[in-house]
């Protein structure tokens, strides 16, 4: 499957109502954040669900780390990279952002 999802190295018990509240929301928008405080999981939580769905997205499920970046100006960047689009963006910023938009999938 085309996509960037870390590997699990434990599984993930527990939190069915959380899995199922997350996959409802998917349904109706293309872009979820989840918020909590530091260590609840929200990363994992993710994780799951993304494994799990993986197969309703042909063109891959990818994932940027963004505790990576210490500088918001890299993040286009950094997404871009992640995709594998570097190469195919323009290379100024405001460019860059509207190459992201635009680029075809993988």
């Amino acid at each position: 499957m085309l996509g960037s999802l870390p590997e699990e190295l434990t599984p993930f018990v527990g939190r069915r109502r959380e899995l199922r509240e997350v996959r409802g929301l998917l349904v109706n928008t293309r872009v979820l954040t989840l918020i909590g405080t530091g260590g609840v999981g929200k990363t994992r939580l993710a994780l799951a669900v993304a494994a799990d769905r993986q197969r309703a997205f042909p063109d891959g499920i990818w994932f940027a780390a963004l505790d990576v970046i210490d500088d918001a100006k890299l993040l286009v960047s950094h997404v871009s990279d992640v995709l594998g689009l570097g190469h195919w963006c323009d290379t100024r910023e405001g460019d860059l952002v509207e190459s992201l938009v635009r680029s075809p999938a993988r």
